[in-house]
């Protein structure tokens, strides 16, 4: 789930799993990639999202399998 490039608009995140919302800091997002996306309405940035989260579970099914 470590993505180097950090989240968009918050690289210093590199976690697509989980991280602190936007506004406090404290609440925890799921998917923060697809949730900005989704919460922002920008259909570019939910492609992208989806497409970075769908190479990670390729990546993490792929270790799974050996």
């Amino acid at each position: 789930w470590l993505y180097l490039k950090g989240l968009p608009g918050r690289d210093w995140f590199r976690n697509l799993f989980a991280a602190p919302d936007e506004d406090s800091g404290y609440a925890s997002w799921p998917m923060p990639a697809l949730r900005r996306a989704v919460e922002r309405a920008d259909q570019q940035a939910l492609r992208e999202a989806w497409e970075l989260h769908e190479l990670t579970l390729r990546n993490i099914e792929a270790i799974a399998q050996g």
